[in-house]
């Protein structure tokens, strides 16, 4: 932590003496002296509900692409950032009148799910403890959060909270613009391992009296990835598929209802002597089929989707978890490595979709014996490549010809492969002693030299396929 930050920054340092002054004497990031001194200023959670106070706080992006190329891009569509580990992100600045003198603007990471919102967001032990982006640096090392250019930022953890923020001088725009442009690195990438672990952060940027007061305060989830431009457009496409389907979802519950037409004579109505259960105002459809086994077939799936409605959310969140990690113990047993599996599931690495970006130094970190680093490695190269190609199945080959296959519906199975080769047998037999020229018949081949010795006869095929 910088701790020398007013020293430095005496000549230059917005804190006048003037202002200072008029500011209590107590720092909210001084140590405590007793017991009411130990509560932190910063609440456990903080708040990430936006608020533009008296000065109209605003945070703004220039406009960026989607890119292959782009090391960062904001979505207005979804309020997210995306950028790449260690690229400079610039962040503009807005308020409509000028902060009190010493005001300061503060960039502190949280988790956004209810479940994981009072862990202190850091950087994983493996970009902490490396030394890229660590030598040199005046930042502590498992800061995610760092400023670009400016000497005059100061690195904060709450002595009570934990909670981790960097802080620098609010500065005014200059002459012909409109905005205070801040350049910020995001340290650590969303998806490693012991960090953030694919947990989904907030950023809230705050503008505050050098006391602690809030004056403004905004925030936007982040997203640190190695392909920024691909992820905005992909995370785009759902959210607009999805608000699709609700917009359908809503116009067939409250529009117009069509009224169907009943079975044609002949052909009896699925679901008779069941009762019907009607949801709300929701219809009854009767679907003609063809077959009595197309018809048990229909109505099993009917049931299940009914029974489905009537088991609460939890135990189907349960059930879903349960079959993911089931997923992950035959990926790693299929690869050869089950006494691996601890390994992950010790660091909370609970289903398949955890080691998708791993890579071999993270299977280092993790303490993944040698011998097996390299196979999981491999097969999680093939199982990311699957997905980014499109491919409904994965099919890895061993040595043995067993592979792993994943099916579109998720299911894992075994399968069994064999590759097309040339080769040429020699195998040497030893034709044992026959009484008679009939004891020879169930070779196939006639030897009649061979009635009364032992010979050794070489049998050879000609190169042929095997599929």
């Amino acid at each position: 932590m910088d701790q020398s930050i007013g020293s430095r920054a005496a000549s230059t340092s917005p804190y006048s003496s003037e202002h200072t002054s008029n500011v209590p004497t107590h720092s909210p990031y001084s140590q405590p002296s007793s017991t009411f001194d130990a509560m932190s200023p910063a609440p456990v959670i903080p708040s990430n509900t936006d608020y533009p106070g008296p000065h109209h706080f605003e945070v703004t992006f220039q406009q960026s692409s989607t890119a292959k190329s782009a090391t960062w891009t904001y979505s207005p569509l979804l309020k997210k950032l995306y950028c790449q580990i260690a690229k400079t992100c610039p962040i503009q600045i807005k308020v409509s009148t000028p902060p009190p003198p010493g005001t300061i603007i503060r960039a502190m990471p949280v988790y956004k799910k209810a479940e994981h919102v009072t862990e202190v967001v850091k950087r994983c032990p493996n970009h902490e403890l490396g030394r890229d982006f660590n030598d040199g640096q005046s930042a502590p090392a498992s800061h995610l959060i760092r400023v670009e250019g400016n000497n005059l930022s100061q690195y904060v953890d709450d002595p009570v909270t934990g909670r981790q923020s960097v802080m620098v001088p609010y500065e005014p725009p200059q002459v012909g613009t409109e905005f205070t442009t801040i350049l910020y690195n995001f340290m650590c990438n969303s998806s490693c391992v012991g960090g953030m672990n694919r947990r989904p952060i907030l950023i809230i940027i705050t503008l505050e009296t050098r006391d602690g007061q809030v004056l403004g305060r905004r925030s936007f989830e982040g997203r640190i990835c190695a392909c920024p431009g691909r992820d905005r457009k992909a995370d785009e496409d759902h959210y607009r598929e999805q608000q699709a389907l609700n917009e359908s979802a809503a116009k067939n519950g409250n529009a117009n209802k069509r009224t169907f037409k009943q079975s044609p004579q002949g052909i009896p109505a699925l679901g008779a002597g069941i009762k019907k259960r009607r949801h709300g105002e929701e219809e009854m459809y009767y679907v003609p089929v063809r077959g009595r086994e197309n018809f048990e077939i229909l109505m099993k799936i009917k049931e299940s989707l009914e029974l489905v409605e009537l088991v609460p959310q939890q135990l189907v969140d349960s059930y879903r978890q349960q079959q993911q990690q089931l997923l992950q113990r035959h990926f790693l047993t299929g690869l050869g490595c089950p006494n691996c599996i601890d390994y992950f599931t010790s660091q909370g690495l609970q289903n398949i979709y955890h080691l998708q970006n791993l890579s071999i130094e993270d299977l280092g970190a993790l303490k993944i014996p040698e011998q097996y680093r390299m196979i999981i490695w491999r097969g999680l190269q093939e199982l990311k490549q699957s997905h980014d190609y499109g491919a409904q199945q994965l099919i890895r080959s061993s040595s043995n010809a067993s592979t792993i296959s994943i099916g579109s519906s998720g299911e894992l199975q075994r399968q069994r492969v064999m590759e097309a080769v040339h080769f040429r047998v020699r195998h040497t037999i030893t034709i044992p002693n026959r009484g008679g020229a009939d004891e020879w018949a169930d070779f196939g081949f006639d030897l009649p030299d061979c009635k009364s010795r032992k010979q050794s006869i070489k049998e050879e095929f000609t190169e042929g396929e095997i599929n």
